[in-house]
């Protein structure tokens, strides 16, 4: 990257049981998207990303070699690769301590993140709500929802046009 430019970094967890806390050394990270759906800009020093989760985030990049950490938490084990400015020295690479400093910094609060405009949810109420139970065993792998298998003469009836909310409970 250009010294100075404005990169985005797409982080996606393609892990099936691990969440990562993510940082770039010495660089601060505005937060754009989560799981692809935009949110307002919030700026941070780290996240977690969760399996099968998505980040989005915008970096102003300082020139140098900067190495870009997922440390998984709670095991040991992490993943590096490295941020490098078009002015950095080719064999350039920085000495890397366990964590970086970044990863006690800011971290993201999901619970703080706030859809923007366009994809925000419809604030009508719902006409009816629906309780789902995610069951299944993992003796013998059979999963259903409300304790019956896929049945796919037995669908989930909506009417076209109908507002309706899902209690999922796992």
């Amino acid at each position: 990257a250009a010294p100075g430019s404005r990169i985005r970094l797409r982080f996606i967890n393609a892990g099936s049981d691990t969440v990562y806390r993510v940082a770039v050394d010495n660089h601060p990270m505005i937060i754009t998207h989560l799981d692809g759906f935009p949110i307002e800009p919030v700026e941070v020093d780290t996240f977690q990303v969760a399996m099968g989760e998505r980040v989005d985030a915008i970096v102003e990049v300082t020139s140098g070699v900067w190495p870009i950490l997922a440390v998984a938490e709670g095991k040991a084990g992490a993943a590096l690769t490295w941020l490098r400015t078009t002015d950095a020295a080719a064999t350039a690479t920085p000495t890397l301590g366990r964590r970086l400093a970044n990863h006690d910094g800011r971290m993201l609060n999901l619970a703080a993140a706030r859809p923007t405009a366009g994809v925000a949810r419809s604030t009508v109420k719902p006409e009816r709500s629906l309780d789902l139970a995610l069951t299944g065993s993992m003796t013998d792998y059979v999963w259903g929802i409300n304790g019956h298998t896929y049945d796919p003469t037995n669908p989930l009836l909506i009417s076209s046009g109908e507002t309706l909310r899902l209690r999922m409970r796992n």
